[in-house]
């Protein structure tokens, strides 16, 4: 019943807030509403829905209507001005919230500058400001000295003499002829302090507030008297009070009830004490008080202090500038979100990138409570298996998966101590797979749990227990038949609804999910192409991304281009939201690799340009929000990302076998790593089940090598690969990657070009060409297999579960006519053992001798792909497999993008 209370309080927020903000955005576009409807219209049924809004109980809808309204005379008319117009702002002069007031005074100037009213009007208009020339606050002093400004701009110096100072002559202390010294004329004003006690019942003004409600004579002088000695009322006070007891006796009467301010029914209120007040602001209030959060269950690098007072850090934080020049408005446009930029330094509200959708249409959130709550318990009951395997394995063997152990100082940061490498082993950064298959980050780091993608059982089967079975479900020939150029990558949304596709050629095309697995022939929804300079007819697209929680996608150019897009109609449109250029086109700033994620104050893409610039843009702005020392040249060009599942660190691998980590809380490199042999890394993706940092990266080299790297120590844990591709080396003993301190020195050859990441068999012998992995995929949640798809066209599944390391292993996709292993019937099995302190699990080859011949060594799960020749044509890719991903629907499928032009789904 709490959970339901819970969730249904939630609802009730969101449907307030989305209620406010419609409204609002209503209001600013009256002007170009009141064009679309005409003059009748807009009298007859636009105007009178808009005045409803006066009604409203949210101050910002009110103060919008005030800013607006004073725009629409020249539309309506003089008559509808006066007699409809002019009524709405003389209620919001009584309103109880200052900020109203303020904005009824602003469009009061705008209305009256504007020339439409009689003179009759200007004098009523006077009149009813002029109690506010008193008025505690400076703001509306300052706003109505405007208002009285305008008037006395559209009349003669006698009827100002004659028909406006009358009305002002009791507000001043001494005789004027004319409004030109209007404000060295004022009287005193009331001090805030008299206007609470009057207007709030406190003791020393309990009866001066009865006084002004009952209209009967303020206390007699020795009750002044009594009350000055207290501090709070003094003679000029109770001057003041009777200046403007008129105005305070209609604001008295429209006060609401004690019962409509406490909102006590309203469970999740606060209690707010004002000496003898107290009322309670109930969730809607406070819910207006907070700041929105892009994702609630992630804290961002830095804290709003932090980020405030970043100038001194070298990292400012450039949002309140930059919001200040978006909110510009010609009546001063004022809300909560803006006071909130620009008080407190906080980004604007992420941007519209469209939302998630179930299968049945019904949109939600990844952040909701009740997507959270629905998989908890799968993700809880996969991490304590994951945890008890780990503990049997690591009496066993002593290596990689290590039992996670649970910390009470959990809360831990890295300020804590000087050396930020102790604090970071202490506080076990849990780094989940942030690979662009959807399966986004995880988050259980110091104590916060985080949501996963979407519902673990939404598509009907438990991603825990799904394998690939390596049965073809579907082949996209669309590259293919037009192009021909290689597909690099492959991405898709968190609610497994949209694909996404890039080309070499930086052609992009967008798939229905919904009809890729009851379609044989199914045609993209959408293409378009990354927009190229003058000099090139083309674009070379290297990375693309999906962005968490939302229909839109980060796509990565030659020139050094960011360009967000979002994805509209279900896929049938894809438009370009904003754009980051490169500050040096000339240079080679080719994007390389993207990486994603989302904190509560931050919606972040990181990327690393050929240049080796690492840069962090927040997708609410239209420059970079930070950028990291670059990578060494030596290091060659930064080729694959990985985030770490609470936002804190980054690892960058180069094609020069760099591994360079490092602290965004600092933005400073903390370890720099370099591959013994110079391997390229190609592929990586971090891993969740270790205590220390973890990535997998996959290995340039002639026999399909993924190492388990612990970045922190710069040591191998955990080493998967087969055997060599080359047939002379099939005998060579089996070589372990090591790391060593990256410096300078150390380069064996010079770094491999980002060319050759789309070099093909025709390379020239390259080893990338013809035996390493150029895709990793790990699954959402509880990590217990790893997916690996190479220039051997095969994807392989290595198990993660210590127990069945070789009886889960085996090759996912079916028999390759193509392979010359395959046509030699080689028996496939898989050996483990221990090298030093590396755990090595290796695929290995050996004859059939007649025998049928099966993978997994005997152990591969049943439905795994048989290897018996089939009839009917080669459903393997023809070329490298170059990235990987997976959807959910009704089941889990495979996608998988080749360098021969062709993205193939699997079951």
């Amino acid at each position: 019943a709490g959970g339901g209370g819970a969730a249904g309080q939630e609802e009730a927020l969101l449907t307030s807030a989305m209620c406010r903000d419609v409204k609002i955005t209503l209001l600013r576009s009256m002007c170009t509403l009141a064009d679309c409807f005409g003059r009748e219209s807009t009298l007859n049924f636009l105007l009178p829905f808009l005045i409803s809004f006066m009604n409203d109980p949210s101050w910002e809808v009110r103060a919008a209507f005030c800013e607006e309204a004073a725009l629409l005379p020249k539309k309506v008319g003089q008559v509808s001005t006066e007699g409809i117009i002019w009524p709405c702002y003389e209620q919001a002069l009584q309103d109880q919230e200052e900020r109203v007031l303020q904005a009824a005074l602003a469009g009061l100037a705008v209305l009256v500058r504007q020339r439409v009213l009689r003179r009759q009007s200007l004098e009523t208009i006077a009149s009813k400001v002029a109690p506010l020339l008193i008025h505690p606050s400076g703001i509306i002093r300052t706003r109505t000295l405007e208002v009285i400004a305008a008037i006395g701009q559209q009349l003669s110096a006698v009827d100002q003499f004659v028909f406006v100072l009358p009305k002002l002559r009791p507000f001043l202390r001494f005789e004027l002829f004319g409004l030109e010294a209007l404000e060295d004329a004022l009287a005193q004003p009331l001090s805030r302090r008299a206007l609470k006690c009057a207007l709030h019942r406190r003791p020393s003004g309990e009866a001066l507030h009865e006084a002004i409600l009952n209209r009967t004579p303020f206390p007699a002088e020795a009750a002044v008297e009594e009350a000055g000695e207290s501090g709070d009322i003094t003679a000029a006070d109770l001057a003041a009070l009777e200046l403007l007891r008129p105005y305070l006796h209609i604001m008295l009467r429209s006060r609401p009830s004690a019962a409509q301010i406490s909102m006590a029914g309203i469970p999740g209120g606060v209690v707010f004490t004002d000496e003898q007040l107290t009322f309670v602001a109930g969730p809607a209030l406070l819910h207006k008080l907070e700041y929105y959060a892009v994702n609630p269950h992630c804290a961002s690098n830095r804290s709003l202090q932090a980020l405030a007072e970043s100038d001194d850090i070298g990292c400012p934080w450039p949002f309140a500038a930059r919001q200040q020049q978006r909110l510009k408005h010609p009546l001063g446009l004022f809300s909560m979100q803006a006071f909130l930029a620009q008080a407190l330094c906080l980004p604007p509200r992420p941007r519209d990138l469209g939302a998630l959708n179930y299968l049945d249409g019904t949109p939600y959130s990844i952040y909701a409570a009740s997507a959270s709550r629905s998989d908890a318990a799968g993700r809880e009951e996969a991490k304590l298996r994951a945890d008890s395997a780990g503990d049997s394995f690591l009496s066993q063997s002593g290596s990689f998966m290590g039992a996670e152990r649970h910390r009470s100082g959990a809360g831990q940061d890295l300020c804590d101590s000087i050396d930020p490498s102790l604090d970071l082993l202490s506080s076990s950064s849990r780094i989940s797979a942030s690979g662009g298959e959807g399966q986004r980050r995880s988050l259980d780091m110091s104590g916060l749990q985080g949501s996963d993608s979407s519902d673990a059982l939404r598509g009907g089967s438990q991603r825990s227990a799904w394998h690939p079975q390596g049965l073809l479900l579907a082949t996209l020939y669309e590259y293919a038949h037009q192009s021909g150029v290689p597909v690099v990558k492959v991405d898709a949304t968190d609610d497994s609804r949209i694909l996404v596709t890039g080309s070499k050629d930086g052609v992009v095309k967008i798939w229905n999910c919904g009809l890729l697995s009851c379609d044989m022939a199914v045609a993209s929804s959408h293409t378009f192409t990354v927009p190229c300079t003058s000099t090139r007819r083309k674009q070379c697209l290297r990375a693309l991304r999906t962005v968490r929680n939302s229909k839109a996608l980060a796509v990565g150019s030659e020139s050094g281009e960011m360009l967000l897009y979002r994805i509209d109609r279900g896929g049938q449109s894809a438009t370009q939201v904003c754009k980051f250029a490169t500050d040096n086109a000339s240079a080679a700033s080719a994007v390389m690799c993207i990486e994603q994620f989302d904190t509560d104050l931050e919606s972040l893409v990181c990327f690393a340009r050929q240049n080796g610039a690492v840069h962090g843009w927040d997708l609410r702005r239209d420059t970079p929000s930070w950028s990291v020392p670059k990578v060494p040249a030596w290091l060659g060009v930064p080729s694959c990302m990985s985030l770490g599942s609470d936002g804190h660190s980054m690892v960058v691998g180069t094609l020069g076998g760099g591994l360079l980590v490092y602290d965004l809380r600092f933005l400073a490199p903390w370890k720099q790593w370099r591959v013994a042999s110079g391997a390229a890394a190609l592929s990586m993706r971090t891993a969740n089940f270790v205590s220390s940092p973890s990535v997998f990266v996959s290995l340039d080299s002639d026999c399909n090598e993924v190492a388990l790297f612990d970045v922190v120590r710069g040591s191998c844990s955990t080493l998967f690969l087969t055997e060599p591709v080359v047939e002379r080396q099939r005998e060579a003993a089996v070589s372990v990657p090591t790391l060593l301190q990256a410096q300078p020195g150390l380069a064996s050859a010079p770094p491999a070009s980002p060319d050759a990441l789309f070099a093909g068999a025709a390379a020239g012998g390259s080893r990338r060409a013809v035996g390493s992995v150029r895709s990793l995929w790990l699954p959402r949640g509880a990590q217990t297999f790893l997916l690996a798809g190479g220039a051997d066209r095969k994807v392989r599944h290595w198990s993660l579960d210590p127990e069945h390391h070789t009886a889960e292993a085996f090759v996912v996709t079916p028999y390759d006519p193509m392979s010359q292993l395959d046509r030699a019937r080689e028996r496939t099995t898989y050996t483990s053992n221990h090298l030093g302190d590396v755990f090595v699990v290796q695929e290995q080859l050996a004859p059939a001798h007649g025998e049928s011949p099966s993978r997994g060594g005997g152990g591969a799960p049943a439905g795994a792909a048989a290897a018996a020749e089939p009839a009917g044509p080669n459903p393997n890719h023809r070329d490298a497999i170059l990235d990987m991903c997976t959807i959910s629907l009704q089941s889990d499928i495979l996608v998988t993008a080749g360098r021969d032009g062709l993205v193939k789904l699997w079951r």
